[in-house]
């Protein structure tokens, strides 16, 4: 495990020898250091460098592992809280967090990371962040691990407020913060995750309870694994995209509508959404970038005008259901 991502030289290399139950290490080829014993949890070998075996004994005589490294750094989504830029790290199992109002530091005294191994159950993977209130939110596909507190780095101030087991988010880029709630899109639907003021815990409701069959059907159906999401204060939307449909949910309203993207070519297809910093959605695709807004007819996806229009919500129709 190395804690700091910069300030190693190539091609630096260390070398363990194991016993039994010790070990030996050198570096770039120097005489090996004395044997450790091994303990089973993280043991230091230089500042910011360290190594642990998960089983104590039971290795055999002469095994030799080598750590070739290089400057390069891999991480996943990015997002802010509490004057830290938080990171996904690319094992999908570690967060790392910035040194305080330094975004781009991850070296610094205030930087560090949360290894979620013991935490979640092996085999589960971190892929997104959100916040809400005093609450940072880390979505797994199978779990939701809800942190409280402002400095990780502080004893007794960062700390598990919840540990929600058997839901999760399908993909990365499938949360969106509406105001003090969360909504995410799950493979069996759109949850919202809004904290119960009595009891004060987080609590999970089904926001898309009318249409989870069709936002199921619609996963199922994603091959592409294209997924994004965004939030349209102005219209007051939630939108999530869904391979080439995007569910609209109007939470002023209560109602949901579908965007039925034309698939036939590259042109059409959105790809991602966001939201800018002046409030304005935006959908990209190959090589363009489209401004949705019903009101604005000038914007189009690489000259073709759009057609997304609706004048009423998803109206379910079945035998067994009045509409």
């Amino acid at each position: 495990r190395f804690k700091y991502f910069t300030g190693h030289a190539i091609p630096n290399t260390w070398t363990f020898d194991v016993a039994r139950d010790t070990v030996k290490y050198s570096k770039n080829g120097a005489s090996m250091a004395t044997g450790q014993v091994i303990t089973g949890s993280l043991q230091t070998i230089e500042a910011g460098i360290q190594f642990k075996f998960n089983a104590i004994n039971g290795h055999t005589l002469g095994d030799k592992w080598t750590m070739p490294i290089d400057q390069s750094v891999r991480f996943g989504k990015l997002y802010p809280y509490k004057n830290r830029m938080w990171a996904i790290g690319s094992d999908k199992l570690t967060t790392y967090y910035s040194d305080l109002l330094l975004p781009k530091d991850f070296t610094g005294a205030g930087a560090g990371y949360l290894d979620f191994r013991y935490v979640i159950p092996e085999g589960d993977e971190l892929l997104d962040i959100c916040a809400t209130l005093n609450y940072l939110a880390f979505f797994f596909r199978n779990h939701i691990v809800v942190y409280s507190g402002t400095d990780p780095t502080a004893s007794g101030d960062f700390a598990i407020y919840q540990n929600l087991a058997g839901i999760g988010v399908v993909a990365t880029g499938c949360v969106v913060q509406v105001g003090s709630d969360i909504m995410f899109l799950t493979p069996r639907g759109v949850k919202g995750l809004s904290q119960v003021i009595n009891a004060g815990a987080l609590n999970v409701n089904n926001v898309s309870a009318a249409i989870d069959t069709d936002i199921i059907d619609a996963i199922n159906a994603n091959t592409s694994g294209v997924y994004g999401s965004a939030h349209y204060q102005k219209l007051g939307l939630v939108m999530f995209l869904i391979g080439t449909s995007i569910f609209v949910f109007n939470y002023r309203q209560n109602a949901w509508s579908r965007i039925v993207i034309p698939s036939t070519n590259d042109i059409s297809k959105v790809l991602s959404m966001f939201t800018a910093q002046d409030g304005a959605l935006y959908m990209g695709g190959y090589d363009y970038l489209f401004q949705f807004d019903p009101s604005v007819e000038t914007f189009n996806f690489n000259g073709q005008a759009p057609a997304y229009r609706w004048t009423g919500p998803m109206w379910k129709t079945t035998t067994a259901e009045a509409m």
